[in-house]
């Protein structure tokens, strides 16, 4: 795990560990909002990305083109989130309750997935794999 994913990770476990879903966007991004306490953030997936209930049933997600899906991406809806973690190549890993998990890769033409919150604090996960972290407190180690 290089330093950046690392600090990816701390940040996001900061930021939505416990937290409840409190918003679902979809658009051309799907987009989860996390509002139990400030600040308000939000983690917006812009590739395809995975829904995997119990290890075994896995749901692609392709933004933009949800038929077919669509019940799956509005059951995120009031989801707490156990844990989260930023892996190798720029992966994002959220467990959630009810043995769902959210997977999300990099994609090799476009930013995969990117966070923000109110405090200004931002990560994007490159098509590189590699992550741009911004903001007030993107230092901390």
């Amino acid at each position: 795990m290089t330093a950046d994913e690392s600090r990816a990770s701390k940040l996001l476990e900061s930021a939505v560990v416990g937290q409840r879903v409190t918003r679902v966007l979809i658009d051309y991004s799907v987009t989860l909002e996390f509002a139990d306490r400030a600040p308000v953030c939000r983690l917006s997936f812009e590739t395809p990305f995975s829904i995997v209930l119990r290890d075994e049933m896995e749901t692609t997600v392709t933004p933009g083109q949800l038929e077919g899906v669509e019940a799956d991406v509005v059951r995120l809806f009031e989801a707490v989130v156990q844990s989260v973690r930023v892996d190798t190549g720029g992966r994002l890993v959220m467990e959630l309750e009810g043995e769902r998990r959210i997977d999300a890769g990099r994609h090799g033409a476009y930013e995969s997935w990117s966070f923000v919150d109110d405090d200004g604090r931002q990560v994007v996960c490159l098509p590189s794999g590699g992550l741009a972290i911004f903001g007030p407190r993107a230092t901390l180690t």
